[in-house]
């Protein structure tokens, strides 16, 4: 494993403590032979950047979300990795979610018996979180907030579902701070299916998530980040994972390893993934949001991202992994890799 970040010292700190090496410039790192993966994992006006150097030198990708923030720019990405028909997949882990296969095949516009609607809740006692270590730019109008953090979770598992969705209403409110996003009432469609969103930060109750699918004969929901119920109308249960499924990361890796060696899999997509960041900025923007650019924080120095070369010797031995196919693919989900302005 090689790794860069702008941050050299702190680059070196944890180079050494997990037996990696680290280059000095970007153009260095892409210089290395035999490069099977690379992970961008930066604030998110970084990620098309560093995604065209790693489609330039003809590298698999797996990307951070959101996809970007300058949608034009993400726009000409996803065309030209289309046109080469590139390996390249988002983060967005609810792809793998046991029990989300099952939400598809029944929840679907095929189906018959489509979804009423689709309700998501989010309750954040502060933004950022208190554990949230990923520097200013999360707590920034320009690339930060739930919305894009957060509900972009959601709105991809819709995405999925029902198909890409459009903003119909949306009331926003922003911290007088900080211009980022504090409470978002709005309504959407997915397909034919009617999306409803609450959102707000603050007030003394714990943090929740819910994303809730009803259904005329049966509706499914998530909470706590991966319990999946469903009920008939009576009481909800728990959804049962289906074989090849599995929690936790392990069924992520898998499909990542599958993408890495140019097999089908079931990660978000660059074109999900644009979908998706399309229709989060369209509710900041049809929020009648301010113009915040004087608030905007310094210029960032380019983005920190790891690329994997799969040899056994140069994976940290303090990091688990799994093998597939001869590729090494790292546990980097669980890892957190801290600089000033980001962590993956």
């Amino acid at each position: 494993m090689v790794g860069f970040d702008p941050d050299l010292d702190r680059a070196g700190e944890v180079g050494a403590k997990y037996r990696f090496d680290v280059t000095e410039t970007e153009e260095d790192l892409f210089a290395l032979p035999d490069l099977d993966l690379v992970y961008i994992a930066s604030p998110p006006r970084h990620h098309v950047p560093s995604a065209w150097n790693a489609l330039n030198r003809e590298v698999p990708i797996f990307v951070e979300k959101p996809l970007a923030v300058d949608l034009e720019e993400a726009q000409s990405w996803v065309n030209e990795v289309e046109s080469r028909q590139h390996p390249v997949a988002v983060n967005f882990p609810f792809a793998t979610l046991p029990g989300f296969q099952r939400i598809c095949r029944e929840c679907s516009a095929e189906t018959n018996q489509p979804l009423q609607r689709i309700e998501i809740f989010l309750h954040f006692s502060c933004w950022p979180r208190t554990w949230h270590h990923a520097g200013p730019w999360l707590s920034g109008p320009l690339e930060g907030g739930f919305l894009r953090e957060v509900f972009s979770h959601f709105l991809f598992l819709t995405h999925r579902v029902c198909g890409p969705t459009k903003v119909k209403s949306v009331q926003l409110e922003r911290d007088r701070e900080t211009g980022v996003e504090s409470s978002v009432l709005a309504t959407l469609i997915a397909g034919e299916t009617p999306v409803t969103l609450i959102g707000a930060v603050g007030g003394a109750a714990p943090d929740e998530n819910r994303w809730t699918a009803i259904g005329s004969e049966a509706s499914f929901r998530l909470t706590d980040w991966g319990r999946v119920e469903v009920t008939d109308g009576s009481q909800w249960s728990e959804v049962s994972a289906e074989s090849g499924e599995t929690r936790g990361l392990e069924g992520q890796l898998d499909q990542l390893a599958r993408m890495v060696g140019g097999k089908d899999h079931r990660l978000a997509t660059a074109r999900e993934a644009l979908e998706v960041a399309q229709s989060v900025e369209s509710l900041l923007t049809a929020g009648n949001c301010p113009d915040f650019e004087s608030n905007s924080p310094a210029e960032a120095p380019i983005p920190e991202f790891y690329v994997f070369q799969g040899r056994q010797s140069e994976r940290p031995s303090a990091m688990p992994s799994l093998r597939y196919d001869g590729i090494a693919v790292i546990d980097l989900l669980s890892w957190t890799f801290q600089t000033e302005e980001g962590s993956s």
